[in-house]
This record gives C-alpha cells, structure tokens and sequence, in this order.
C-alpha cells in the first residue's frame, strides 16, 4: 500500500495535469547591409540570398534608385520554426571595359549563419569593409576566405553567429551600430592630441615639435589623434592653429580617414602632415614660438569632440645642424 501510495503522488507531481506552456514564436530576421563610406563609394548593386538548409527561402538584386541609395538597406525574412538562417551579400561594381560597355564584377561577398530565435523581430547586420574587398577600383586587400569563413576586419573568421550576436531590431539600427571604435552605450566622443608618423604618441602641454620640409614644399608638424566613441570608418579631422601672441593663424586642413583601434577601448589616427607655412606665411614666422593646435575629430553620425592643446614650434628645422 505504502509503495502504491509513493507511486501516485510521484505520478500527480510528474503530470502536467494542465494547459501546456505556449512555445515561443520563431521571431522575424531583419538582414541589414551597411557599407563602409570607400566600399559604398564603388559598389553599384548588390544580391542578398538566404538560404535553410541548404533551401532558397529569399533572394533579392538592390540596385539604386534617383531617390534612394543603396544603404543602409533592410530585408526582412519570414520564421520558419527551428531552422539555422545562413545568408549571403556579394556585391558588384560597375566598371567600363575596353570595348566600351558595362560588366559588373563582384567585389565583396559576407556570410553570416544566424540560429533560430524567438519572440521580438532580430538583427543580423551584415557590414561590408573596405579591407575585406577582393577585387576592384579598391585593390584587392581582403583575404580570399573559403565557406563558412567569411572576411571581417580585413581577415578570414568563422560566419556561424550565436544567439548572443542578434540584436532585437530597432528602426535605427544603422545609426546605432557599434564598431570597433564606438558603441551606442559607450558615453560622449573623447579626443586626445598626440604626435607621430608612424604612431601616435602622447603630447603633452607645452611640448616641443619639430617643423620638417615636406616633399612638395612647406614645412610641416606630424600630428596624431586618439578617439574614444567615433565610429571608424569614414571619420573627418580638421586641424588648425594660432599663436596666441601674434594672432598668425595656420590655415584649415581637414583630412578623412578610417581609425585603427588603439589599447584601452581607444582607436588613432597618425600621419596627419599639418603644414604651417603658406605663400604669405614663411615657416620663419612660427619657429621658436608656442602654437595652440585645435583638432576636431567628426564621425559620419555628425558626432564630434573637439580640444586644443599649446605646443612649442622649435627654434630650428628638424634634421637642420
């Protein structure tokens, strides 16, 4: 009896002896492509495709329209239960042949496996880099990876993403992106002023730099810069410069780069060649006396920091005896 007993109770406490748990809805993908500004610059159509094993669920050619540009583009895909989502971006250039007609020659191509999941609509973003581009006007300084690797960061890494890698989709999702250089939760955009052509190296108040001629004429300071939450690619530095005594002021330089992720969360730019003379200005005026330097760093979201640091012009040329 007692056996009998433990049997039922066992039996009610292993019963579900209700309405079953509703299972959680397979969710929507959205795929959003982005371009880097030098890889938009060139590409003029692209073909998405996405495939459940190893089955074409979805394939769309984006070409431009008078109105419209080719990204940030959205291509939403229906769930389809448990299955793995793996999907395929290649994109073309349209280049003139010797003929004088048209080809488009791919230029790029990404993959991403993204796994089923459920509940709010997903994101899988599927950027294209400049240093994973194979072919081209760009050159060819991506790596030719084989499937299911795929370039990212100019090297070949393993496409299958995780649960963790979706992001629940937000209509700006383009605008908020992170990158190696920023993230949406990362705080206000930070600068530092720094020297260095091949590298950059802290600067500190006051500190003496060396004017050099610069092979097309003028004489120039090298100038480097640390950021902190700008994104990477595409970003516009403009340098300029007063003495505070004379009022003499260097003319503007803006340059546009992509960073290079630095230490400690930070990214640079080097080898920014600031000249200081001009055709009214000779390097004479600015040697041996201090310079106040402005730099503005600006992403291509309109976020910006901007600092001025004083440094020290020295007395004589560098390399001069």
């Amino acid at each position: 009896m007692r056996t009998l007993w433990l049997l039922l109770v066992v039996m009610v406490l292993g019963c579900s002896c209700g309405a079953e748990q509703p299972e959680c809805a397979s969710s929507e993908m959205i795929i959003g492509v982005q371009a880097q500004p030098a890889v938009a610059s060139v590409v003029s159509s692209f073909i998405v495709t996405a495939t459940r094993d190893g089955r074409e669920v979805a394939r769309r050619t984006i070409e431009p329209t008078p109105t419209t540009s080719l990204f940030p583009f959205e291509f939403p895909v229906a769930p389809d239960g448990s299955s793995a989502l793996s999907v395929r971006v290649e994109a073309f250039e349209r280049t003139l042949t010797t003929s004088g007609s048209f080809t488009s020659t791919s230029v790029i191509t990404r993959l991403a496996t993204a796994p089923a999941a459920c509940g709010e609509r997903k994101l899988m973003r599927m950027q294209l880099e400049a240093n994973c581009v194979t072919f081209g006007s760009l050159g060819d300084a991506g790596p030719s990876c084989t499937a299911p690797q795929t370039c990212s960061a100019g090297r070949c890494i393993d496409s299958t993403l995780l649960a963790g890698d979706l992001e629940t989709y937000r209509a700006d999702w383009a605008e908020s992106s992170s990158d190696a250089c920023s993230t949406p939760t990362g705080g206000e955009p930070q600068i530092i002023v720094g020297t260095g052509q091949t590298d950059f190296a802290p600067l500190t108040a006051g500190q003496t730099l060396a004017a050099e001629p610069g092979p097309q004429g003028g004489h120039h300071l090298w100038i480097a810069v640390r950021t902190k939450q700008l994104k990477q690619a595409g970003a516009t530095i403009t340098l300029t410069a007063r003495q505070p005594d004379t009022e003499v002021v260097v003319p503007n330089t803006s340059f546009v780069f992509s960073l290079f992720p630095d230490e400690g969360g930070y990214c640079k730019i080097y080898g920014l060649r600031y000249q200081l003379d001009n055709a009214s200005t000779p390097v004479s005026a600015f040697l041996g006396k201090p310079l106040d330097v402005t730099v503005e760093v600006r992403d291509t979201l309109g976020r910006f920091a901007k600092t001025t640091t004083r440094i020290q012009v020295a007395s004589a040329l560098a390399g001069s005896q």
